[in-house]
Parts: C-alpha cells; sequence; structure tokens
C-alpha cells in the first residue's frame, strides 16, 4: 500500500465497530515517531497514550503518578535551562506548566480540557436545548391524551354504567381504564423504535449522521424504555381512568357525563392543562423565531476579514527554502491576487486557547492567542488596520540605546483594551516586543466565544506550515496552485476552502435550530389536537346550551363567536403566562453566544400572531358545527 511516498503492507482487516468510537479510522499504520526525538522536547501534543486500569485504580490516583513523573524529568530538564527556575509547585500554578494528566473516555465528549481532541466535543448549550425542547414535546403530548381521553366521556357513560351495574368495581374500572392507555403508549413506542431504527439502518441526507446509534443495541437502554412505558402510562393515564370511573351508576344511566362524571373540578383542570399546553407551545414558537434571527446575524456579521475566493494550503512547510520561489511563482498565474503564509488562520479548530502570556509595561500577564504571519498577510485577508500598518521588511529594530532588540508585532482592538493602551503605538510590551499595528478585531473559529486579544509577529528562519491563496471572483481553481505545487515538491497538496470553516460552523447550529424547529412543529400540532379534543368535548357538555340560545334567537355568528371567545381567552392566559418564561430562557440561550441579538416585541408580537391563527383555524369548523346545531334534536329529550 502506497501512503503519502511510503510503502506500507496491509497485515490485517478490523472488523467495523459496532458503534462509532474516538479511533473512528480508515486505516491504522504503525510508525516510529522516537526516532531522532530529543528528550529534552516535552512540548507536544501530537499523540495520544491510551491506558487500560486495574479495577481499583481510581483516576486521582493515575494523575498523582503522572505528576511525579512530570517531576522527576520535565521539571528536570527545564531546570537546566532555567536557573531562575521556581520550586515545583510554584511552577504548577503559571501558565507555562507543562505535565501530563488522564481523563476517562466517557469524558471526552463532555468536559474535557484536551487540545486538538480526535473525539468531537459535546455542544451542552444545544444538548440541554433539545432535551429541554423534547421533554416540553412529552409534557404537551401527555396533557393532549387526557384532554382527548376525557373529551368524549359522555360516549363512555353507558359502558361504565352497565358495568357498574352488573357487579364491577371502581379499582376494576381503574385498572381497565389504565391498561387501555398502557397498550396506547406500548403501541405509540413501538412506532418510535421502528422509525428510529429506521432511521439509523438508512442514514438518510436531512440527519447529517444526527442518529446513529439504537436504543436496541443495549439490554440496559430497552429495559430502561419498557420502565419508562409504565411511567408514562401511570402519569398520562391515571386521571382519565380515576374521571372516567369516578360517577354513580343511577347517575350514568340519566345519560348526562357532566353531572355524572365529576374529579377535582375536572373542566377547570382540562382548562388549565390547554393554558399549560400552549404556554409551552408558545415558548418553543418564540424560541424558534429568535433562534432564526440570531443565526442570521451570525451568518450576515462581519468577520473582520473577506473569506470568499481564498483557499488554504496546508503542508507548505515541506517545501522548507523553497517557499518564497513557490509563492512567486504562484503570484505570476492568472487569476491569483495574492498569497500569504501563516502558521494558523482564523477559523482552523484548536487556535482559541489563550495560552500565550504577554506582559504589559506594568509587568501585569495577560494572556493572549498568538498568531505568526508574514507582511502580507492582513492585504490578502483583507483586514483594515486601526493605527499603523503591516511589520515592514526589518526582521528586528534595535532599541534607541543599542541595547536589545525590538521585535515588530501587531494587536487586534481587543488586545489594546485588554492591556488598558490609550496610545498602543511604539510601546513595548513583554520585554523586546514593539507595537507597530493595531489590526480590526476578526471572528475565530468559535461562534459562541467572544473576541479574545491577539497577538500577530512574524515568524525566524522556520518555513510556515500553512499558506493561504485568494482568488479572482470566478477564477477558484486550485488545480492551477496543484500544477504550480508539483513543481517544487513531490508530495500531496492539502488544502480547503477557507469559508468551509465558518460555514461548517453554521451548519452545526444550524442543525440544532431544524431539529428544534421540527419538534415546534409537532408540538404545537399535538397541542391543537388537544385543542380540538377539548372543543369537541365543550360542544358535547354545552350542546343543549347552544339549541336554547338558537330558539331565543341567536344567529349562527353569535354562536360561534361565543364558543370561540371561550378558548381564546385561554390561550391569551397562555400567552400572558409564557412571556415571562420565554423571556427567562431565550435570554439565558442568547446569553450563551458573545455577540447576540436582542429579543425584541416583534417576537412576541409575531409569535401571537401566528399562534392565534392556528388557534382560530382549528376552532373553525368546530365553532360552525357549534352555530349550525338543530334545537329540535339537541332539546328532543328535555
Amino acid at each position: 500500500l502506497d501512503l503519502m511516498g511510503e510503502t506500507y503492507i496491509i497485515n490485517g482487516v478490523s472488523k467495523s465497530p459496532q458503534f462509532k468510537t474516538q479511533l473512528n479510522f480508515d486505516l491504522v499504520v504503525t510508525k516510529d515517531y522516537m526516532k531522532g526525538i530529543q528528550d529534552d522536547l516535552w512540548g507536544s501534543i501530537s499523540s495520544y497514550t491510551y491506558l487500560l486500569a486495574g479495577p481499583n485504580v481510581t483516576m486521582a490516583s493515575i494523575n498523582t503518578q503522572l505528576e511525579s513523573i512530570g517531576e522527576r524529568y520535565i521539571y528536570k530538564e527545564y531546570q537546566k535551562k532555567n536557573e531562575d527556575m521556581p520550586s515545583f509547585q510554584d511552577w504548577k500554578e503559571k501558565s507555562t506548566y507543562l505535565g501530563y494528566f488522564a481523563e476517562p473516555l466517557l469524558g471526552l465528549r463532555s468536559d474535557s480540557k484536551t487540545k486538538n481532541l480526535m473525539m468531537p466535543h459535546l455542544n451542552v448549550a444545544q444538548f440541554n436545548v433539545l432535551t429541554i425542547v423534547g421533554l416540553a414535546a412529552l409534557l404537551i403530548s401527555m396533557i393532549n391524551f387526557v384532554n382527548i381521553s376525557t373529551a368524549k366521556a359522555s360516549v363512555r357513560t353507558c359502558e361504565v354504567a352497565v358495568k357498574r351495574v352488573l357487579g364491577s368495581s371502581r379499582k376494576w374500572l381503574i385498572f381497565q381504564f389504565i391498561s387501555e392507555s398502557f397498550f396506547q403508549v406500548l403501541l405509540a413506542s413501538l412506532v418510535s423504535l421502528a422509525l428510529v431504527e429506521g432511521l439509523v439502518k438508512l442514514s438518510p441526507g436531512f440527519l447529517d449522521g444526527m442518529v446513529d446509534y439504537s436504543v436496541l443495541h443495549s439490554t440496559e437502554l430497552v429495559i430502561g424504555i419498557l420502565i419508562f412505558v409504565v411511567l408514562l402510562t401511570f402519569s398520562s393515564g391515571i386521571y382519565p381512568a380515576l374521571y372516567l370511573s369516578s360517577g354513580r351508576s343511577i347517575n350514568l344511566l340519566r345519560g348526562s357525563a357532566g353531572k355524572a362524571l365529576s374529579l377535582f373540578n375536572a373542566a377547570s383542570f382540562r382548562r388549565s392543562a390547554t393554558v399549560a399546553q400552549f404556554v409551552l407551545a408558545i415558548v418553543l414558537i418564540a424560541g424558534v423565531i429568535t433562534m432564526f434571527q440570531q443565526l442570521n446575524h451570525l451568518d450576515t456579521r462581519d468577520l473582520g476579514y473577506e473569506s470568499g475566493n481564498v483557499f488554504i494550503l496546508e503542508n507548505t512547510s515541506l517545501l522548507r527554502e523553497s517557499t518564497e520561489a513557490f509563492r512567486q511563482e504562484l503570484s505570476r498565474k492568472s487569476g491569483v491576487l495574492g498569497a500569504t503564509f501563516a502558521d494558523h488562520f482564523p477559523n482552523q479548530s484548536g487556535i482559541t486557547v489563550l495560552d500565550f502570556m504577554v506582559k504589559d509595561e506594568a509587568g501585569n500577564e495577560h494572556p493572549f492567542i498568538r498568531y505568526r504571519t508574514d507582511p502580507t498577510f492582513f492585504e490578502v485577508m483583507q483586514m483594515d488596520f486601526v493605527a499603523g500598518g503591516p511589520f515592514g521588511t526589518a526582521p528586528k529594530k534595535e532599541s534607541s540605546n543599542g541595547e536589545a532588540a525590538l521585535y515588530p508585532v501587531i494587536l487586534n482592538e481587543t488586545a489594546v483594551k485588554a492591556m488598558g493602551l490609550e496610545d498602543p503605538m511604539g510601546k513595548v510590551i513583554d520585554g523586546n516586543r514593539q507595537i507597530v499595528g493595531v489590526v480590526n478585531d476578526f471572528v475565530f473559529s468559535d461562534l459562541r466565544q467572544s473576541i479574545s486579544p491577539v497577538m500577530i509577529s512574524r515568524r525566524g528562519k522556520e518555513p510556515y506550515s500553512k499558506m493561504a491563496v485568494r482568488m479572482a471572483t470566478g477564477n477558484f481553481d486550485i488545480e492551477t496552485v496543484k500544477e504550480v505545487w508539483s513543481q517544487f515538491s513531490d508530495k500531496p497538496l492539502r488544502w480547503y476552502e477557507f469559508s468551509s470553516n465558518y460555514d461548517e460552523l453554521m451548519k452545526e447550529e444550524a442543525k440544532t435550530f431544524q431539529a428544534i424547529l421540527t419538534f415546534s412543529i409537532f408540538t404545537i400540532v399535538i397541542s391543537c389536537m388537544g385543542l380540538l379534543g377539548l372543543a369537541v368535548f365543550t360542544i358535547d357538555q354545552r350542546i343543549k346550551e347552544f339549541g336554547i340560545r338558537k330558539i331565543l334567537g341567536a344567529s349562527i355568528a353569535d354562536i360561534a363567536r361565543l364558543f370561540s371567545w371561550d378558548f381564546v381567552k385561554l390561550i391569551l392566559i397562555a400567552f400572558v403566562l409564557a412571556i415571562p418564561i420565554a423571556v427567562y430562557g431565550l435570554n439565558l440561550w442568547l446569553n450563551d453566544f458573545a455577540d447576540r441579538v436582542s429579543l425584541s416585541p416583534s417576537v412576541f408580537l409575531f409569535t401571537a400572531g401566528i399562534t392565534l391563527v392556528v388557534v382560530l383555524t382549528t376552532l373553525l369548523i368546530q365553532s360552525l358545527k357549534a352555530g349550525r346545531l338543530n334545537p329540535v334534536e339537541t332539546l328532543r329529550n328535555e
């Protein structure tokens, strides 16, 4: 097997794992990385060590042993280079500390502190939002089940009456209704599991890998689902069972469900349940609108640079001394507007850690992100200077007294504010770094974090590891670059479109938005089903009242208006209760973004409009039905 110019022999084929793992590889190769590595190079984070611990070994004991190894070897090497090296315990408190630590595999997805982790981190904020939305949908479904179960109570009054006359006890009737609820919930659960299993197997494109694990793969989860079905049955079916079994036989046989069945003021309970249902639905609608506004804001905001028509070459360090010749040759090609070298570029993972300490003029340390670029970086990336300009061509400047070399650096606006520099131009920081320019703030590789202090400097004699090439609009042609690359290196060229990194970040947020939008639509639909069930129940209870009103001269419009207004009042109450909940929850979610939109009254006005349209549409048919009732039919038994 020829891989990156080296030959490998295939010694085996690994069985595909049942689930996705951190080691999601296509092939595994062995290579001796230790050849030529110096004993005192402890700063690399390019590899990981997997340790299988014994049953009684704790994470704390492992980290204690790793700390002692660091003190014995790493600290010893640094002592040789630094005469004023602090004690090991003092060194641990400083940002320059180097050491090893262990983490459990189960924690790598959520609370890992490791840089450049192979396993993607769980977005806790997104997970919490989806959990809350899922629980809200479940609660609304339970309320909906209760409303629909009790809405047609009059249909079952005769059945309950006959069973009571024939000797059935109330306990037996409660058991019967609970059993019916159990089988309905169980059937719904089986259908849901079948749909999930189908999605796992088919992996449709619109899911984009969001579903990759089935509960059917785990015995523990299957048992958990069964327990959940039992608990859900009891919590959602107990009230309908108690309500339907609460009537006396003599009252039930008279055929008046409203008088025969009475439990905990059932009418108030159903209205309260409907209000709670629409409180959750209104909060979700407001949430969807706010999330859309926030995503649109992130998608259209000024990043501080122009990412279009730029692609990044990832392995230019292979060119060594030919890097400048490669750039000059590439710049001669038509359509190439510019090329720049750097160790990192914005929106690249692993560079948003504030791990570079810089001292201000007073000697106070400030955490920075460090970029190392060439002078053309700002022109190619189309970044604006607030003050000063690029590095220039001189590698360093001699100070006025000739005692020390001053290295030019460029700060972003946030760095200037962090260090409290009112007039930063020409100031010396960190002992030997002179500020020659201040560039506008620009976005890093996280949609939620605030812009951090950045210091941009030049690299020494070593070649840069990456290169950005800007093409003219309509001339985005990687083949031109590959052609020039082949003249300088026989290694494959690794590259990616610069805008793709930010687009991927937006896609992750968009997937969460789509999931919440789907849940919200589903929630609104089942809320309307619950409202429809309550409307049917209300007509059943007030059928004689509507008949009398028709005899006394009420029109169809009057009856429909009277019938609808009772439900609109419930929705208005729900809206009033939902506003503070929505404001609190949405501000909590938006506060996770450093660059966020503000909540405006238009969000809630639009939410109110959508809710009323959906509710009135749901009630329209039932309202007309109530208005068209024939009083002869409704009052003939009176």
